[in-house]
Parts: structure tokens; C-alpha cells; sequence
């Protein structure tokens, strides 16, 4: 049995390449670029349409309009407003989900743009494609309720387990009656 040493484990291949053929190999569609394969018809003009397995995007985007479920303004996204929130709101759960609702008591400008909602959508719920169900579900519900909420109120939901199995109507019932039993209790406090 023979035994390899330290860098023995690799064989010795020479460093020289093969001689490239003098000829040069071109497929069958650019052999004759002038010329069309077919003798019947003439080769048509300008670029071609791709014939891959999907459709280009900005022709989905064109003839469907973006609804867009909450927009930018209305979705917090930095992770100072998720924890300050969590930590000084009040809290209310149901079912499947928990709402954490701040209303400051001295709004500043980007706050008076109407309520914010933020999402927390955990493994708990379930895979990535459930997550990302669950987590549009709740935009379309927190979008209804825009215009119940106190302009300056920032809203964290946090989507429980059990609401990948929950129906459309049921999640915005929940977190409706979530959302408003907070603030009652921010109001019954002021």
C-alpha cells in the first residue's frame, strides 16, 4: 500500500494545451449570416421576438395594472420604530395574530401621514411561500383599515401560527377587533 505525503495526493498533468484546429468551427445558424435557410421566403429584418418559456415582464406589467396592497408610506420598515413600538404599545391579542399599537404622544410630520403597519410574519407560520401569503393577506387587511385608525397610530401585527390556516375574512375580522380594542385602551388612558 503506498502511502501520499503532504501534496503527493494530486497527479501530474502537463501544462501545455492541445494545438487549437486551424479551422475555425461555427454553428449551422451563423455559417451564413446573409442568407435565410429557407429558400422560399427571405429572412426577415431587425431583431427577433425571444420565444423562452415566460413572457417578458414589462409586457404583464403593461396590460395589468399594480394594485399596490399598502403603500410605502403607510409600512413601517426600520427596526428602531418595530422595537419602540413593541416595547411601549399597547398590546392586544386574538386567535391567530397580535396587534401592538403606539399612538406618540407628539407626532412628528412623517407619523401624520396616516397609520403605519408593520408586519412580523415568523418561521412558526410556516414555509417561505406560506409566509409571504400570509403576509400579503394582511396587508389587504390592514389596508381596510386605514381610514378606522388614528392618523399618528403605528401598528405592529404579529402573525400567530395558526393564521396560514385561517380564512381572508376571519384574519381581517381578528385583526380588526384586535387593532380597535387597542386603541380603546390607549383612549381610556389619555
Amino acid at each position: 500500500m503506498r502511502r501520499f505525503g503532504r501534496g503527493q495526493g494530486q497527479a501530474d498533468f502537463p501544462t501545455e494545451q492541445p494545438s487549437s484546429c486551424t479551422c475555425a468551427r461555427l454553428p449551422a445558424a451563423h455559417a451564413y449570416p446573409c442568407r435565410t435557410r429557407n429558400r422560399q421566403h427571405s429572412s426577415s429584418q431587425g431583431t427577433r421576438e425571444s420565444h423562452g418559456l415566460s413572457r417578458p415582464r414589462y409586457r404583464c406589467l403593461r396590460s395589468r395594472p399594480q394594485l399596490i396592497v399598502l403603500a410605502p408610506p403607510n409600512r413601517i420598515t426600520r427596526r428602531s420604530d418595530f422595537t419602540r413600538i413593541l416595547k411601549q404599545g399597547v398590546r392586544v391579542g386574538r386567535r391567530d395574530v397580535i396587534a401592538h399599537v403606539l399612538v406618540p404622544s407628539q407626532p412628528d410630520l412623517i407619523t401624520l401621514g396616516g397609520p403605519r403597519f408593520g408586519l412580523i410574519v415568523g418561521k412558526s407560520v410556516g414555509n417561505s411561500v406560506v409566509r409571504h401569503a400570509v403576509s400579503r393577506r394582511l396587508r389587504a387587511a390592514a389596508r381596510g383599515l386605514l381610514a378606522d385608525c388614528d392618523p399618528a397610530a403605528l401598528i405592529v401585527v404579529r402573525a400567530l401560527g395558526g393564521s396560514a390556516n385561517c380564512s381572508q375574512p376571519d384574519l381581517e375580522r381578528q385583526l380588526s377587533s384586535a387593532v380597535s380594542a387597542a386603541m380603546r385602551r390607549i383612549e381610556a388612558t389619555v
